[in-house]
């Protein structure tokens, strides 16, 4: 997926006529300004745009025009021209063309689609959206991750009715956060080839091998129902299916009772915990045997948004043989360390991702090669 062109004609906060060309040759752009120049705007933007596309129900968030092209050849190129003045309603303020690559070379005339057209069906496919748009700010504002609660809400709501496969696709829009490292780590390890991302942890973290994992299991005090016999509090699902997997390759389950923060002063309520331990990268394979790096980072983030995974606490194993905790490494490098992960899980789709300030908790040193380590 790559975007081709971008024109913000009427005002978005302090960005005003803004038009930017992108070089079609290059699937990787960096947008350089002094602070406050607009460029979280225009990440921002890009993210109100695509919501607007894929939800279908909310009107043009300003007027702009976006040309961006999909397929591994660029052979599907989309333009859309929006504005909140074209029209009441969703549909009359989004007009949209599609052009398709021949065999000359030349893509066809433009052919008028309908938005109704373009928004996700039922299993959430679209010909005319990119496959997943993720983003990313290490900064401590949740303005763009705000951006993102309705396709999360509508995640959440999907694995209480049981409505989620294992072999559906990771949600359209998702907004990356630091704790999806771990689940990042985990899914590497199970790779039977080194790709880029286990090169990534040797060559630059210095992490050879898996030891254990530690997950920590709370009962959900959001769910309507709790089925206070069952040992997961009545888990189903997608999520049921990953406990029954680690279930019986753990070295035993301790349940127990304590005091759950639930507030900014420290008070809490006392909540049971299920303890389970994962000793090695055999007992790792086992749980996810048939799965694949893809598919078990998907379970271990649906047990995360049911509200049923309270921590993970991995153990590694350095070149010098020392076994650390990897909550040791900095923040930076977990928050690269996600982003890398997603993008080998999804490197053969139409995938777009917008990153804001991605180097600013990374040494400098690091910081000056993330161009490379995203291009591996």
């Amino acid at each position: 997926m790559k975007i081709d062109y971008l024109h913000i004609r009427s005002g978005f906060k302090n960005v005003q006529d803004l038009e930017i060309d992108f070089d079609n040759r290059q699937l990787l752009t960096v947008l350089i300004g002094r602070n406050g120049s607009g460029k979280s705007n225009v990440i921002e933007a890009l993210v109100r745009i695509f919501r607007a596309l894929d939800l279908g129900d909310e009107p043009a968030p300003f007027s702009y025009k976006l040309r961006y092209s999909l397929g591994a050849s660029q052979d599907r190129r989309i333009e859309v021209d929006a504005s909140p003045e074209y029209g009441s309603t969703p549909i009359q303020q989004h007009k949209i063309q599609v052009s398709t690559l021949g065999e000359s070379g030349q893509y066809s005339l433009p052919e008028s689609i309908s938005l109704s057209k373009v928004t996700r069906d039922k299993e959430g496919n679209s010909d005319y959206l990119p496959k997943h748009l993720f983003a990313y700010y290490s900064g401590p504002s949740d303005r763009l991750e705000d951006l993102f609660k309705p396709h999360r809400t509508k995640f959440y709501n999907q694995l209480l009715k049981n409505q989620v496969e294992i072999e559906d696709e990771v949600r359209p829009l998702f907004y990356a956060k630091p704790f999806h490292s771990q689940f990042v780590l985990l899914a590497f390890f199970l790779n039977q080839q080194k790709g880029a991302g286990r090169e990534f942890l040797e060559d630059h973290l210095g992490i050879t091998a898996f030891h254990s994992v530690h997950f920590v299991f709370r009962r959900p005090t959001e769910w309507s129902s709790i089925n206070k016999k069952d040992l997961f509090w009545g888990a189903k699902g997608v999520v049921r299916e990953f406990l029954n997997r680690l279930l019986p390759h753990s070295l035993g389950a301790i349940k127990a009772e304590r005091e759950e923060s639930t507030s900014l002063t420290g008070r809490g309520k006392n909540n049971e915990f299920v303890h389970l331990f994962l000793p090695d990268l055999y007992s790792l394979k086992k749980v996810a045997q048939g799965l694949g790096a893809k598919n078990f980072f998907k379970m271990l983030e649906s047990t995360l948004l049911s509200d049923l995974l309270s921590s993970v606490h991995i153990k590694v194993r350095l070149k010098n043989g020392e076994v650390v905790s990897f909550s040791e490494l900095s923040e930076g490098e977990q928050q690269l360390l996600t982003v890398l992960g997603l993008l080998e899980f999804t490197v053969e789709e139409d995938s777009l991702f917008l990153l804001d300030e991605p180097d600013t908790h990374l040494n400098p040193a690091w910081a000056a090669k993330y161009h490379s380590f995203l291009k591996r």
